[in-house]
């Protein structure tokens, strides 16, 4: 109680300043304080009442459960929107046209030597399920190095190719005709002059073939082609060949695969006697594939009736690769395989087209042969291949000239063997479209038993091309060929040898075009003007000049 009558003192004090500024002031006399007396009574005592408080809790009151039973309603909405059918514009890229396309092409040119050269093309149009052609060929020389006329030639051929592209097959075929002149010039006009007629030389040639491929598959792969050639020469020689082939290629997995190879060729060649042959090959093999390691493992099986001395119907041989890429751009091969070559007339007079009317024919036994290659690609455009093969024949061919007449040629096989070495290398150049070149080079090493000399085999071989596109309006070529180291045998001799000089033959051409569908061209071929001899008593012509031109349309 007393706080609060001390509080109640200070209040009242300190009110009062407050409330005398509220006075105003009469005058200045009133202002002053006169000597009075205030007596401040301090006896009253404020007393308040006791409060009552209340300790007890309140107890909670009790609540009784609701128990009600609530009732759900499910109503099923269909919202039915309208249809929309927005207007949508879409924005293309106008293509470009197709490149203009010409179907037809004719290139022609006349040289020295009244030589000439032809050469025709005329495709079907663009299609995506088939593709049709037709090609002419032309090429000879009325006049040649020996005796003008006598030594003149023309070889000539017309074909028909077609494809057809299934959805699951791939259909080709081909159909041909041809006709190769050619006269029998090896003589020495000193000595004799015969008659142009007596010395020619012509085969006429026709065939077709067709081929069915599977298209589509990664895992199976399945081809066969079924041909017949006919051969004849004016002499009455002949040869029927028919051939039928198939392989077939199945992947078990990514790491294993199986394939299969085989031909049946069916001959019959007739020039004094009828001569029937049959040769069957079959090659089964199996892939493995560890990466970067590929192996193709299994054999080949070769039937034949040739009736050599040395060879019997039935011929087994090994067959075995492993290849592996150490680099993206560098594969690796070595392997060993034997099998049976066929030997044809067809083939012989392609090699050697002054061979004699009457020709035995044996098959070449390739008993084994053990190679290598290795090749890639370098940064710049360089490519290169480099490799060696070493193989072991019975049947090895050669060609001699004949004792009584060395214009025409016999066949000699070497029924011994015949170990053939052969190493090369090679390297490639491509520069964009502007410019290429590739050069390779062959030796070839000869080791027969039956046969003194590897009778006109070349021991080395030289090849080099390349051309320039100078701002797609000149095109040059350049090309050279030389092969050396070829022996032939003395006429009239069973060992006498005669080595021919190296043939070189460098060529060099220029196109200019005038446009995309015409163009003119000059062509010099045998630059060195020498009469080089491919097969004895068989000299070449020096430099041969063609000019000529193309146009497509």
């Amino acid at each position: 109680m007393k706080i609060i009558r001390n509080l109640t003192f200070v209040l009242s004090i300190s009110a009062f300043p407050a409330l005398a500024q509220q006075q105003p002031w009469q005058n200045e006399s009133d202002a002053d304080i006169g000597n009075e007396q205030v007596v401040i009574v301090k006896e009253r005592e404020n007393e308040l009442p006791p409060a009552n408080r209340n300790y007890q809790k309140v107890p909670p009151q009790e609540v009784s459960p609701i128990k009600e039973n609530v009732n759900y309603n499910f109503s099923e909405y269909s919202l039915q929107l309208k249809p929309i059918d927005p207007t949508v514009r879409v924005l293309t890229i106008k293509t470009d046209p197709p490149a203009e396309y010409y179907n037809k092409y004719i290139k022609a040119g006349l040289g020295n030597y009244f030589s000439s050269y032809l050469d025709g093309w005329i495709t079907s149009k663009r299609e995506a399920s088939h593709l049709l052609s037709l090609h002419v060929n032309h090429r000879g020389a009325a006049r040649g190095p020996v005796d003008k006329g006598n030594s003149g030639y023309s070889t000539n051929k017309i074909e028909g190719k077609g494809s057809y592209f299934g959805k699951g097959a791939t259909i080709d075929g081909n159909v041909y005709a041809q006709r190769d002149r050619f006269n029998f010039y090896g003589y020495n006009p000193a000595e004799v002059r015969p008659e142009k007629e007596d010395i020619k030389q012509v085969f006429r040639m026709y065939g077709l073939k067709l081929g069915v491929n599977n298209s589509e598959s990664d895992k199976l792969g399945i081809g066969a082609t079924a041909a017949f050639d006919h051969t004849g020469s004016h002499t009455e020689v002949t040869e029927n060949n028919a051939r039928v082939a198939g392989n077939l290629r199945y992947e078990l997995s990514d790491e294993l695969g199986v394939r299969i190879k085989s031909d049946l060729l069916l001959s019959r060649y007739e020039d004094l006697n009828s001569t029937g042959r049959s040769l069957f090959r079959l090659g089964p093999a199996f892939r493995f594939a560890y990466e970067p390691v590929k192996i193709i493992a299994g054999f080949n099986i070769a039937y034949e009736n040739d009736t050599a001395s040395n060879a019997g119907r039935m011929h087994f041989y090994p067959k075995a690769e492993v290849s592996l890429s150490p680099a993206e751009s560098i594969d690796i091969s070595v392997g060993v395989e034997g099998n049976m070559n066929p030997v044809t007339y067809r083939s012989l007079i392609t090699e050697n087209p002054f061979i004699n009317n009457s020709t035995p024919l044996l098959h070449s036994n390739k008993m084994v042969d053990f190679y290598g290659e290795i090749k890639g690609r370098i940064a710049g455009g360089f490519g290169f291949n480099a490799g060696f093969s070493v193989a072991n024949y019975q049947n090895m061919y050669y060609f001699v000239n004949n004792n009584l007449d060395s214009t025409r040629f016999d066949v000699l096989y070497d029924q011994g063997n015949s170990a053939i070495v052969n190493i090369f290398a090679g390297i490639s150049f491509h520069s964009t479209d502007r410019f290429q070149t590739s050069l390779r080079a062959d030796y070839f090493g000869y080791d027969t038993e039956e046969v003194p000399v590897a009778w006109h085999k070349p021991s080395y071989k030289v090849e080099w091309s390349g051309n320039y596109n100078l701002y797609d309006k000149i095109l040059f070529t350049a090309d050279a060929h030389v092969l050396g180291g070829i022996v032939a045998r003395e006429p009239g001799t069973l060992a006498g040898e005669i080595k021919l000089d190296p043939v070189v033959d460098l060529g060099l051409g220029a196109e200019y075009l005038f446009s995309r569908q015409a163009s003119a061209y000059l062509r010099f071929d045998n630059l060195l003007s020498q009469e080089f001899e491919r097969f004895y008593n068989y000299p070449s012509r020096r430099l041969v000049v063609t000019l000529g031109g193309s146009y497509a349309f």
